[in-house]
């Protein structure tokens, strides 16, 4: 009797968790936007590491996947795929001020293709400083918490090198869409900063 008392009191206090709604307090939409800035430039150095040819390839592949940490659905389409959303994975844009062109792939595939670029050497930089737009709501999640979204600006330099010398270089702007959502798990109740897709809108050689 008691065992089936503590279980039903157990399983009341998870439901009560999932079914309270929380909230960020204006102070805590600031506090999420550094964070989300320490994202981004946690981003932009796992991907220097991840470019570069002194980097051995097992050293590539756990930074590719810690990248992908970062990214909603660790950047997978979502399964299974929600009645209202999308159901892409997400998308890394990529340019080339050689061919004036972008080009729009899965960031899985973006980030094994940085790793394997046919160059002697590559130098992949933060250009400027990031900025982060203000939080707003866009959403509810299944339990009814609000879904935050803003949006990122970075800058990303490019250099590519044969035989020593500069074959290509770029700068790139891009634009990071990010959500910050509430999760409960085995760490407990807490809010969570995920990226989505990221978009070119400037590219200058």
């Amino acid at each position: 009797m008691y065992k089936i008392i503590i279980v039903l009191s157990l399983s009341f206090l998870s439901l009560s968790a999932f079914s309270q709604v929380v909230k960020l307090t204006e102070q805590e939409k600031e506090k999420f936007q550094k964070r989300t800035l320490e994202k981004i430039n946690e981003f932009q150095a796992q991907l220097s590491i991840i470019a570069s040819k002194d980097t051995d390839s097992y050293t590539k592949k756990i930074y590719s996947e810690g990248i992908l940490d970062l990214f909603i659905n660790k950047g997978e389409k979502p399964d299974p795929c929600p009645g209202s959303g999308s159901c892409d994975p997400v998308i890394m844009e990529v340019s080339s001020t050689r061919t004036n062109s972008k080009k729009r792939i899965p960031v899985k595939a973006y980030l094994s293709s940085l790793a394997k670029l046919e160059y002697s050497k590559v130098v992949v930089t933060a250009a400027k400083s990031c900025h982060v737009s203000s939080l707003y709501e866009k959403g509810k999640d299944e339990f009814g918490n609000p879904i935050y979204a803003a949006t990122a600006t970075y800058y990303q330099e490019f250099v590519g090198f044969i035989d020593g010398k500069p074959a290509y270089r770029d700068v790139t702007q891009k634009i990071v869409e990010v959500e910050v959502r509430h999760t409960t798990d085995l760490e407990g109740s807490r809010w969570i900063i995920l990226l989505g897709d990221v978009s070119v809108k400037d590219t200058t050689s």
